[in-house]
């Protein structure tokens, strides 16, 4: 897990649906996480699938916040301890650094973003392989790991881009800019 200190959730609606223990469940939800609103809905494996633990558990979210709007659409292979992570994501949001709320990792300053690429989960580290994304008006592809079972997690990134324009990644970079281009980040 991404988080060292207590999750808060508050759930002020949720709806499941499901036809017994072999059926898919279907799950929506809308309440707040981490003083954030938000809405997810989920299409999940059987509760049979998740007792046994045999295969890896399918898992189908979106979720929609004013922070960023995500889908993931992949496999858990241990989904009661949230290890083993692996499928299809896309995210987008007006600026990377919000997302420290939700996801516990800080990240710099950003204009708008958008991107999708495989999200993997193994030894404690996430790895976005095979990104192609958006960051303000720069284009970029590549690979992202986040280890966060250290101390302070590491991020590593092998990007390229065939339009930068060094203001998108000015906070990656240390740059110093008294106006952030999509605003500040959440306090």
């Amino acid at each position: 897990m991404l988080f060292r200190s207590p999750v808060a959730v508050k759930i002020a609606h949720l709806e499941g649906k499901g036809g017994g223990m072999d059926s898919p469940i279907r799950l929506a939800m809308k309440g707040v996480y981490q003083q954030t609103n938000i809405a997810l809905d989920a299409d999940l494996g059987s509760f049979g699938a998740l007792r046994s633990g045999s295969q890896p558990y399918p898992v189908k979210v979106k979720l929609i916040s004013p922070v960023v709007d995500a889908s993931f659409d992949g496999t858990i292979t241990k989904p009661l301890d949230m290890q083993g992570l692996k499928g299809r994501i896309a995210a987008k949001g007006k600026n990377l650094a919000d997302l420290h709320r939700l996801i516990g990792l800080p990240l710099a300053l950003s204009p708008p973003y958008q991107l999708t690429g495989e999200l993997e989960e193994s030894g404690g580290a996430y790895h976005l392989r095979g990104f192609d994304g958006k960051l303000g008006s720069s284009d970029m592809k590549g690979d992202v790991s986040v280890e966060v079972e250290r101390e302070r997690p590491k991020l590593t990134a092998k990007i390229a881009s065939q339009a930068l324009d060094l203001a998108d990644i000015g906070g990656f970079i240390g740059a110093k800019d008294e106006k952030p281009q999509a605003g500040k980040a959440l306090e």
